[in-house]
């Protein structure tokens, strides 16, 4: 159910929720926007996780929360298994198709038993309230990576884990990191074969995803190779099949001039037969002349490789495109672009415009505008780590960070706030509230703020 709020009254209640913000017991009341990092969106589009930063001068508290937008409830995800406040850092990284299961990282040892001393990953059962420590007590030199560009991911039936661990007791020259896979059900964890290296060849995990049945798991490299006695920067794409646990290399043209060829922000689709990817690489595909980024989608059956970042009349976009997401069959892709040859207001003459996010149906070549606001009309996408954060099975409900005043209330946001578009009844609505939660002591459900047009 939404909540249709006229724009005067609604300012007002912002403005009084601000005003009244405050962020640590003891504390003198400050108007403070939190700073939201991340969100990830079940397939019906019912289940949203959200990551929160609350800094004050002294400290920051970070929090999680669990929508469940068809009963209307919110879940505050921020105390160990004895309901301690968690004091350090929680971070997001994924929540089930259900909204049962919801990922999280953290320095704190939520389980009583996590002695390592070293940051975790925690899967939180929502009708429990526990969480269960996914991750081992690493041995000395052993802990889980800190790649910012590749992160732990949950499979969306919410049992499988896989993340990257780094090996610090490891010298030797070219090692990427290790990928470990972990079965939620038997408690079993199991490492990814490593791909080849070759002579004199350094490479660094770039990106992971997996698939709903976590029986798919893609992920990207970046490599310093030589060759012929010269260094180049070279992008791969490998598919691990966890019915066989074998990894292989996915065949490509190597670009040795130009912008580097990355192959970035890997995602597989739901189901597992596509991995949509970003890449520089202008051979991948005939008639790529724009020497910019695009989205990608590999077959898993055969290999093809197709581009599928377009605009309305079928043109290749005039500037970068990345965070090509799709729903859960392949066919539907949301993405981001610098573009300025799409959209309402299209102009093949304009490009490296404000970030935009848009969506294709790849099948029809439909394109739509996603990032927008209540006059639809385009907003500059936004976040602080990313700016698109979900889309559903149909493709009618997505999820994009913007600090734009998309409701019209008057008020700029201070940080990128989360909404929801659903682009078929034209309706938006803020996900993120404006001010710090108000829950029960014991943190047990209560009605969400929302606020929509």
């Amino acid at each position: 159910m939404h909540n249709d709020v006229n724009p005067s009254k609604l300012n007002m209640f912002i403005k009084a929720n601000l005003a009244a913000a405050t962020l640590f017991a003891g504390q003198s009341a400050m108007a403070v926007q939190p700073d939201h990092l991340g969100a990830f969106m079940s397939s019906d589009g019912n289940f949203i996780a959200y990551s929160s930063a609350f800094s004050s001068p002294n400290n920051t508290v970070h929090t999680i929360a669990l929508l469940d937008r068809k009963n209307n409830t919110t879940t505050l995800i921020n105390t160990d298994n004895s309901g301690n406040a968690v004091s350090s850092s929680l971070f997001l990284r994924g929540v089930s198709n259900d909204g049962n299961k919801v990922l999280i990282e953290s320095d704190s040892a939520i389980d009583a038993n996590d002695t390592n001393g070293t940051r975790d990953l925690y899967l939180y059962d929502r009708a429990t309230q526990q969480s269960t420590r996914v991750t081992p007590n690493f041995a000395a030199g052993i802990q889980l990576s800190q790649n910012p560009f590749a992160r732990a991911r949950l499979s969306g039936d919410g049992q499988w884990v896989a993340y990257p661990v780094y090996d610090f007791n490891n010298s030797n020259f070219g090692d990427i990191d290790e990928i470990y896979l972990h079965n939620v059900q038997s408690a079993q964890t199991h490492t990814l074969p490593k791909p080849a290296i070759q002579f004199f060849e350094e490479r660094e995990l770039d990106s992971l995803d997996i698939s709903d049945d976590g029986q798919t798991i893609a992920f990207s490299t970046l490599s310093q190779r030589d060759i012929d006695f010269q260094f180049f920067e070279v992008g791969e794409l490998y598919h691990y099949d966890n019915t066989t646990q074998t990894t292989r290399l996915i065949d490509m043209p190597l670009v040795q001039v130009g912008p580097p060829p990355y192959i970035t922000e890997t995602h597989i689709s739901g189901n597992g037969e596509f991995v949509f990817f970003s890449s520089f690489n202008d051979l991948l595909t005939p008639n790529d002349f724009n020497f910019s980024a695009d989205i990608f989608r590999l077959n898993l059956q055969d290999d093809s490789i197709d581009m599928v970042s377009f605009n309305e009349t079928g043109d290749q976009l005039n500037f970068s495109t990345s965070e090509g997401y799709s729903n859960t069959n392949g066919n539907i892709l949301t993405f981001a672009t610098f573009a300025g040859n799409i959209g309402p207001n299209s102009d093949p003459n304009a490009f490296n415009v404000p970030l935009s996010l848009y969506q294709r149906n790849i099948d029809t070549g439909d394109v739509t505008l996603v990032s927008k606001d209540i006059t639809q009309m385009p907003v500059s996408a936004m976040g602080s780590f990313s700016t698109f954060a979900g889309i559903s099975d149909n493709g009618d409900i997505n999820l994009f960070f913007t600090a734009a005043d998309v409701l019209n209330t008057g008020v700029t946001p201070t940080h990128p706030q989360l909404y929801l578009v659903n682009k078929n009844v034209k309706h938006i609505e803020l996900i993120t509230p404006p001010a710090p939660f108000q829950f029960s002591d014991n943190n047990t459900e209560k009605p969400v703020w929302k606020q929509s047009k």
